[in-house]
């Protein structure tokens, strides 16, 4: 057999349907990095929790890959399955955000004359996205950071692209306004709002 790694995902999950393990350790290789940090981001930072359910989505996808329809794109799928695994936990729990985020979320450099800034700059940004819904932080995190299309997260998501796209504007206007008095300090930083 060829080499794994040349597969699409959308060929590995068909061989996963048919007991092929070595296609099943290709997919976890490829996917337990993003998704675990995505699961991360979501749950504020929660480590342990955050990699039960990151087992949890690779037993989904072991036990319900016959249910993957091979005219999507795998990685609209797992995230719908991660997705929903999260909301899980924010039912459970009763809530639309958790009350504390990881530190390590967040890159600082430190020991600048403006690290007192960017601390603050960051602390108020992490009280920002703990703000947003999960929804509206799902479609944050999707966008920005996995880097996925408008047409990814909509089918995620379960929301028409101009759903999407809309959230992502309000969002953006949010953080706008609600942070408005560290542009300058981004300005200097280069990475103007």
């Amino acid at each position: 057999m060829s080499s794994l790694n040349a597969l699409t995902d959308e060929m590995l999950i068909g061989l996963v349907n048919n007991g092929d393990t070595n296609a099943y350790n290709e997919i976890h290789c490829r996917y337990k990095q993003r998704i675990y940090y995505y699961i991360y981001r979501m749950l504020n930072g929660e480590k342990e929790l955050s990699e039960d359910v990151l087992q949890e989505v690779f037993l989904s996808i072991s036990e319900f890959s016959k249910k993957f329809n091979p005219e999507k794109k795998f990685v609209t799928w797992i995230y719908t399955i991660t997705r929903n695994k999260i909301k899980n936990i924010y039912r459970e729990r009763g809530s639309k955000s958790f009350q504390s985020i990881d530190e390590k979320i967040f890159n600082l450099e430190t020991g600048s004359d403006r690290t007192v800034d960017m601390n603050d700059f960051v602390r108020c940004l992490k009280v920002e996205l703990e703000s947003l819904s999960e929804e509206e932080r799902s479609t944050f995190w999707l966008r920005h950071q996995e880097g996925l299309r408008i047409d990814e997260i909509s089918e995620i998501l379960g929301s028409p692209e101009g759903t999407i796209h809309s959230r992502l504007h309000n969002i953006a206007k949010k953080m706008a306004l609600r942070l408005s008095e560290y542009k300058v300090l981004l300005e200097e930083d280069g990475n103007g709002m």
